[in-house]
């Protein structure tokens, strides 16, 4: 059996509690890795829209990855805070 349901769900109701306990003052900080889009699709898969903003490194070297972060903000409709 695999673990990937699993950590889905786990990974879904922890976005959950944090959107709960936050409500609308929770800021999602994104640096356009794969634990920015995992954490970003739990909350889009629960349909919470949350806050985000998306973290810039020196020198652009997150430029690809925040690529990634930018199109799936336009494809659920998110404008980041910067």
């Amino acid at each position: 059996m695999s673990k990937v349901p699993i950590v889905k769900e786990q990974i879904e109701r922890k976005a959950e509690e944090l959107y709960d306990l936050h409500g609308n003052k929770l800021v999602l900080f994104l640096s356009g890795g794969i634990d920015s889009e995992i954490m970003l699709n739990s909350f889009v898969a629960l349909r919470i829209k949350p806050r985000v903003t998306v973290l810039r490194y020196e020198r652009n070297n997150n430029l690809h990855d925040i690529n990634y972060i930018f199109r799936a903000l336009s494809k659920f409709y998110m404008t980041p805070l910067s």
